[in-house]
């Protein structure tokens, strides 16, 4: 590895530094590493040599990562063909613009002597030539759209791959219809027993290892197929390795497929009726068009191939996609497709009552009706379309809003109709990616006897999330584990730990990934058995629920009239008003009541409330309206027997 030759290469340094160019102790080290396989014999001369991982790429930019093979060199310099140079042992080197470059290496050893070596066009960078993919050391790297080309691991063709490498690639050329894989060479360290579990290179279908299947995990102890046919426009690879053994890896050529028919067009809408007005469209068409076009029915349109569209009026709306490839197009139209209906209240009945009446205030709504005491906010006071107040002694607004509550959203295989058997496993479990916040209400399992079982959410690394535990009857069970799950990446629905299982899995037409776009995606099964289905059926998401904006509805209450079935205390001797018609001020006189409070109002003759004030009765007290206008005013004196009602004449 380069960490070898970096270690030979200041050894035989220092020995030079010590003992000369040339000498038996640069001899003797210079043998003692190639005795264990690193570098060349001793020459007793200067020699320069040097290799690349690769020297041919069919895109820009292309690193190169030379090394320098070189004998008894103290220094050395590199001319990479493009105008920099460089005196770094083993460089790695980016050329960032297209063309054919010679290499040169000056190796020089001092009294040893001096060498050099020019490669011809010894790195080619070129679109017409194979892309011979490197893959990095870590991370993603950038997708290759070429039809044809060659995937090789870090060492390139003719190094190792280095520890804990951990790195993903995908290939998806345009308009493909499917990729073949030819394994030209593969030497990946064996894992432990028949399991892959050191280093591994794994191959999916599709364009991530989060959201596709997996084909295959291979190293050594299981082998790979000679060819692999990926049906669909993508593959992706990932390749793992850990500490200690490397080998030669692998090299990979890819050649795609692409159609010689025009595409059959055909979408997906995920939900058909609405009332937030959003909709996802998901291309199915075959034969790999390579553009949409889409009319939403509603003036509106998009090129993308799976797009998100919100419509923001009701109605029922027509969607029409073309599908084009460079063979010709093809147009579908799906009619009343799409229906959309914002939650609105409508038919506002308010009400006017006499004073400490109850009200009857209506609405209609396409969903709940929930009544509040505020604009914004607010205590809830009722939820219905006909809202009855309690007894009101002074006008007041009520809001009411129009709340839907959103349709689940289902995923994952339906029924246990395909399939399977009753597995007495509990180590089965599936891993899935949820990319927004979402509340997993339910899932449905099959026992096939009574008892209880304990349903865990775990992380990717295996870490209990939150627990379920059912009493579960023989034969199919709806399970509410109403689980809020928050976005992240390979979480792991299963069972207990050694626990009570007997529930089914299917192990036939297994479908991975099973999506809702943008919401989750189940994307595969880990489990003792290949291409299976464990446990967890019918999952059940909670949908977006839809609020209208809140309506004001008013209660008028007129508090100049009174109903029949307060006692009118307008006769009584118990209260005695006096003068009337009265010039700026008047006496109540409430000394034949006893014990309690007198709620006193005074309106104008239209209904205006001018005065309001609790007296203590027992007593006379005077009511001063000196800055209002002569005119006729209403005297209102509220006592535990009943209402007391006047009409006041005010003079000039």
């Amino acid at each position: 590895s380069s960490e070898y030759e970096d270690s030979r290469f200041y050894s035989i340094l220092s020995a030079l530094d010590l003992f000369g160019a040339c000498s038996n102790q640069v001899e003797s080290t210079t043998n003692a590493w190639y005795a264990v396989g690193v570098g060349n014999a001793y020459v007793p001369y200067v020699n320069s040599d040097f290799t690349a991982n690769t020297t041919q790429f069919c895109t820009t930019p292309a690193v190169v990562e030379f090394q320098n093979l070189s004998s008894n060199a103290t220094s050395i310099v590199w001319d990479f063909g493009d105008g920099t140079t460089s005196t770094v042992f083993n460089p790695s080197h980016t050329y960032n613009d297209t063309g054919v470059y010679d290499v040169k290496l000056i190796a020089d050893g001092g009294s040893c002597g001096v060498d050099s070596l020019i490669m011809t066009s010894y790195i080619s960078v070129s679109p017409n030539n194979p892309c011979d993919v490197i893959l990095p050391t870590s991370g993603t790297a950038s997708t290759q759209t070429t039809c044809t080309g060659r995937l090789l691991d870090s060492g390139g063709s003719s190094g190792n791959y280095g520890d804990m490498e951990s790195a993903e690639i995908t290939i998806a050329p345009p308009g493909a219809t499917s990729i073949d894989l030819d394994i030209v060479s593969f030497d990946i360290e064996p894992g432990s027993g028949s399991t892959c579990n050191y280093d591994y290179l794994e191959i999916y279908t599709g364009s991530t290892t989060s959201s596709a299947n997996l084909i295959g995990r291979y190293c050594n102890t299981t082998g790979i197929p000679s060819t692999i046919n990926v049906n669909g426009g993508a593959v992706t690879f990932k390749f793992y390795s850990d500490q200690s053994l490397n080998l030669g890896g692998f090299i990979i050529d890819w050649e795609c497929t692409t159609p010689s028919l025009p595409p059959v067009a055909d979408f997906n809408v995920e939900t058909e009726d609405v009332c937030t007005g959003q909709i996802q469209f998901t291309d199915l068409s075959s034969n790999q068009p390579t553009s949409w076009s889409w009319d939403f029915g509603d003036g509106n349109s998009s090129t993308s191939q799976n797009p998100l569209h919100t419509y923001t009026q009701n109605g029922t709306f027509n969607v029409e996609l073309t599908a084009t490839n460079s063979f010709g197009n093809d147009v579908v139209v799906k009619s009343s497709v799409v229906t959309v209906e914002f939650p609105e209240i409508s038919n506002i009945q308010s009400d006017s009552i006499c004073y400490n009446e109850t009200a009857s205030i209506t609405v209609q709504s396409s969903g709940d009706a929930l009544w509040y005491d505020s604009p914004t906010n607010g205590n809830l006071l009722y939820t219905g379309n006909t809202f009855v107040t309690g007894n009101l002694t002074s006008s007041t607004t009520y809001y009411v809003e129009d709340y839907v509550q959103g349709a689940p959203l289902v995923v994952g295989e339906l029924d246990d109709s395909k399939s399977g058997f009753h597995s007495s496993s509990s180590t089965s479990y599936l891993m899935f990616t949820v990319t927004t916040p979402i509340t997993l209400q339910s899932v449905t399992v099959y026992a096939s006897n009574e008892g209880q079982r304990t349903i865990q959410l775990r992380s990717s690394i295996g870490t209990v999330l939150d627990t379920y535990t059912a009493n579960l009857s023989a034969g199919m069970n709806v399970v509410p584990v109403n689980f809020s799950i928050t976005p992240g990446s390979n979480y792991q629905m299963g069972l207990e730990a050694n626990s009570l299982s007997n529930l089914y899995q299917v192990v036939t037409d297994i479908q991975y990934p099973y999506t809702i776009q943008s919401v989750i995606s189940i994307n595969s099964a880990q489990s003792g058995l290949t291409n299976t289905y464990p446990y967890f059926f019918n999952w059940q998401i909670a949908g977006e629920d839809c609020v209208s904006s809140r309506y004001a509805v008013d209660v008028y209450v007129d508090e100049t009239c009174w109903p029949a079935s307060v006692n009118d205390l307008s006769d009584s001797d118990l209260i005695h008003v006096y003068p009337n018609p009265f010039g700026g001020q008047f006496q109540v006189d409430l000394s034949g009541v006893e014990d309690q409070v007198a709620q006193v109002k005074v309106f104008t003759i239209t209904g205006q409330l001018i005065y309001s004030n609790k007296l203590n009765t027992g007593s006379v007290s005077t009511i001063d309206l000196n800055l209002y206008a002569a005119g006729t005013y209403w005297l209102e004196v509220q006592l535990n027997e009943g209402v007391y009602q006047k009409q006041m004449v005010k003079q000039h």
